[in-house]
């Protein structure tokens, strides 16, 4: 396994930051917190004709054919900047469709998800219960006229409320399946919630919404073990992002210490700062080997959950701990809200939780190894 970046990623990579850099301001970032959308549609359609939102997709529904090395690189550019947009959503969602729908479900889906003319979004939570836990999972699809009914609660489904349509994870005939409900069908109601990273996560209310046979996702047998694979796959992505925002967070702080002056001299060469940064460094490096050997064994068709639940564990504490040691090291500046830290340290603090906290994973870890 080679840790380098490919010539073709390394523009990958430039061309995205420096489209992100440009178009996706902290000032940006704010106006999108309180947008109602959470993010600006000339946006995303300009991130679709880029290329972005189809890149992991083949050829033949429109997409890049890019691996997923591809995808880690263009999302960790996507957490320098907070980009608020609904990509992880949209991609974890077709990347579903793609491994377990039917060929005319990806024919009808995946090329509208490539051009960005549909966003998507998975929704799992239930109130009251865990992540990775499909004992959980209570909402149970009826019959009706021919016809499968949903009637329950799914939470903290990202960008829902501008959604086209929901995959709505239930039980028929006491087997997991996924249900492809568009949100503009009679019965669904989606309500914005309250978030301390307004990071635009809804809750979903079904009340007798009626779904059609066709439009259960794949042959009407799907296991919680492919629904699995597809939420570590997120989880590494999400590993990607929170390292793009740690990266930004890290060389901040750097010039902040570069910078300030105190005693009569630059706070960056007392040790103790030195210290902080050099252990922010080495977190970070840590954490993108872990990472990018979880996005690796990915591309490679290997088993890798042991490899998405050490990066997540390990990468959220290091991100949670880095906006942290940054705020400390830069004083009360940071803690101001015009500054840029409490918008990287607030999204730490909801990427720690975010498809299984750190304790969570190392359980998992733990069972893998041990059971």
């Amino acid at each position: 396994m080679d840790f380098g970046l490919g010539e073709e990623q390394q523009m990958l990579k430039k061309s995205a930051r420096d489209f992100l850099e440009r178009e996706c301001p902290p000032s940006f970032v704010r106006q999108m917190a309180d947008d109602d959308k959470g993010y600006l549609p000339q946006m995303w359609e300009r991130i679709a004709g880029l290329g972005w939102v189809g890149l992991a997709f083949p050829s033949q529904y429109g997409g890049g054919d890019g691996s997923f090395i591809d995808l880690m690189v263009l999302v960790s550019e996507m957490g320098r900047c907070l980009l608020p947009a609904p990509y992880l959503s949209t991609v974890t969602a077709g990347l579903h469709i793609l491994r377990s729908g039917t060929p005319q479900q990806k024919e009808q889906l995946l090329p509208d998800i490539c051009r960005g003319r549909l966003v998507v979004s998975l929704a799992i939570d239930e109130p009251g219960g865990t992540e990775f836990a499909p004992e959980d999972i209570r909402m149970e699809a009826g019959a009706q006229g021919g016809k499968l009914t949903l009637t329950g609660t799914k939470l903290w489904v990202p960008f829902a409320d501008s959604a086209d349509c929901l995959l709505i994870v239930a039980l028929k005939d006491g087997a997991l399946n996924t249900f492809i409900v568009d949100t503009g069908q009679p019965g669904t109601e989606v309500r914005p919630l309250t978030t301390m990273a307004a990071d635009h996560q809804c809750e979903v209310k079904l009340n007798g919404v009626q779904v059609p046979p066709q439009q259960v996702l794949g042959d009407g047998g799907g296991t919680w073990r492919d629904l699995e694979s597809i939420l570590m796959m997120t989880a590494v992505l999400v590993c990607a992002y929170m390292l793009g925002g740690a990266e930004r967070v890290l060389e901040m702080t750097v010039n902040y210490s570069r910078e300030r002056v105190q005693f009569g001299r630059p706070i960056g060469s007392m040790q103790a700062l030195q210290h902080h940064c050099a252990d922010m460094s080495v977190s970070i490096e840590a954490a993108w080997a872990l990472t990018h050997e979880a996005a690796w064994r990915i591309g490679e068709g290997l088993d890798f959950a042991a490899e998405a639940s050490m990066a997540k564990a390990f990468t959220a504490e290091c991100y949670t701990r880095c906006t942290q040691l940054a705020m400390m090291i830069q004083g009360g500046v940071a803690f101001m809200e015009d500054h840029e830290l409490p918008l990287y340290y607030r999204r730490a603090k909801a990427l720690e939780v975010m498809l299984g906290d750190p304790d969570a994973h190392r359980e998992m870890l733990a069972h893998r190894i041990l059971d």
